[in-house]
């Protein structure tokens, strides 16, 4: 799974979760305060991505190394999750959570 800067979602609770033009991941609550940033703005980065290994990663263009991870690479089947909470969360296959930013209710 792979989104480009620019991408957001908005779940029903208000909570927006985006991956800015400047290349920082970000986790807004309802009144629009920022709760949560990967803290990668203007840093290059050009793609967030879930890869297969099951981390997270923030890249730039070209780049083999991330500029930001989970560090979470070992969970093969890991998906991601954007709760109505406002919790960001990586679980493994089995559902256990591997990393989260801890924004629930924030």
């Amino acid at each position: 799974m792979e989104f480009v800067t620019g991408t957001q979602w908005r779940v029903a609770s208000g909570y927006l979760f985006q991956f800015t033009r400047q290349g920082n991941l970000e986790v807004r609550n309802p009144a629009g305060q920022l709760v949560w940033e990967s803290r990668t703005r203007d840093a290059g980065a050009s793609r967030l991505r879930l890869e297969s290994s099951g981390d997270l990663a923030i890249c730039a263009a070209g780049d083999a190394a991330p500029v930001w991870s989970t560090g979470t690479a070992g969970n093969q089947g890991a998906f991601l999750a954007f709760q109505m909470d406002g919790n960001l969360v990586l679980y493994s296959s089995d559902r256990s959570p591997l990393w989260a930013t801890d924004t629930n209710g924030k």
